[in-house]
């Protein structure tokens, strides 16, 4: 497996993407993605799911995740440091999703609400405040358990974390 590091400059990015596809990858930031339109497979770590409109994937900061739009997919992907989220930040950075998907019907009306908005220039305080409420809906809708270290045949995962983290 090759996992691609990817040295995000912003802190911060939000964007409607058609028809995303990209290589398996990892940064320090969280990564969410809402499904407007369409199917995409998302993989985050060993979890692989067909994901389709109104449904929801989120990858924790430093889980390997993936894209892949086999037809057609419009997305909103929002991608942000664990610190614009608040409360939430510690949270992000001790856990995982020990399942990283929501179907439509668990993804919060809070979620479908605010994540748009993050598409426009605003206030950092305001969109810290928007990230704080998507990630307070979105861990408790989804499992979590403690972030735990790869094992010994898992040396490019911890090599790139190590990377990231100094």
């Amino acid at each position: 497996m090759f996992v691609q590091y990817e040295n995000r400059a912003f802190p911060y990015s939000a964007s409607v993407i058609d028809n995303l596809t990209f290589l398996l990858h990892l940064h320090r930031q969280a990564e969410l993605l809402l499904v407007l339109a369409g199917e995409i497979e998302m993989t985050v770590d060993a979890h692989t799911q067909t994901l389709t409109a109104g449904q929801l994937g989120f990858a924790f900061p430093n889980c390997a995740h993936s894209y892949v739009t086999r037809r057609n997919s419009r997305v909103l992907l929002l991608i942000f440091d664990a610190a614009l989220a608040g409360d939430c930040a510690s949270a992000l950075l001790t856990q995982r999703a020990s399942y990283p998907f929501l179907a439509a019907q668990e993804v919060d009306p809070d979620i479908h609400y605010l994540a748009p908005k993050l598409l426009r220039p605003m206030e950092t305080r305001l969109m810290k405040g928007y990230l704080q409420v998507i990630c307070a809906r979105l861990l408790e809708r989804m499992p979590v358990e403690a972030q735990v270290a790869g094992d010994a045949s898992d040396w490019t995962h911890r090599a790139l974390t190590y990377l990231n983290e100094h």
